[in-house]
């Protein structure tokens, strides 16, 4: 019985170890999707002729964005002023986003990734953020809709792990009295 509790622990460490694994696994797979989004979205600005000399055709081009990725996006300027924000009714009272960690990312020429509270929103989200010629485009997604997704996963891979620990535990418990029951 000992070493069936033994090695019940171990499977039941490895399954909570494994959960932090699938957490991190599936927020690249979210940031990769995202990245992918965001060179989708710069091509339809593109494709809208968004002109920075006319907000106009940068809101509408966002509006039509966002609804065709299913994501909050915000335009920024190089000057960290809001262009637009899809999910915001207001811009003109939100603050500077010129030292955001993920425009400050975006600035080197990379695609800026952060997670935070929005304080717009009141919400965590993970934010990406990508330069856009005069511009920067930022698109977020709410954490609850990750935690969500990776939570459904979990409990079917926890489920599984305690099925296989009883059964484990039960065979090693069983086999041993086998064992022992001629000695």
């Amino acid at each position: 019985i000992l070493y069936a509790t033994f090695i019940t622990g171990i499977i039941l460490f490895l399954l909570f170890f494994f959960n932090n694994l699938f957490y991190d696994a599936h927020l690249t797979v979210i940031k990769r999707e995202m990245e992918e989004k965001i060179t989708f979205v710069a091509q339809i600005f593109l494709d809208e002729r968004a002109d920075y000399s006319k907000p106009e055709t940068i809101v509408k081009a966002a509006e039509t964005a966002a609804k065709i990725v299913k994501l909050r996006l915000t335009v920024v300027g190089t000057d960290g002023r809001i262009i637009t924000d899809t999910e915001a009714t207001d811009v003109a009272h939100m603050d500077n986003h010129l030292y955001r960690p993920e425009i400050q990312n975006a600035m080197t020429g990379k695609t800026g990734f952060y997670l935070r509270r929005s304080s717009t929103l009141k919400t965590d989200m993970l934010y990406c953020a990508k330069r856009n010629g005069p511009y920067f485009i930022r698109l977020a997604k709410p954490l609850h809709e990750i935690d969500e997704s990776v939570a459904s996963l979990r409990g079917g891979v926890l489920t599984a792990g305690f099925v296989l620990a009883l059964g484990a535990f039960l065979l090693i418990v069983f086999a041993t009295r086998r064992i022992a029951k001629p000695i």
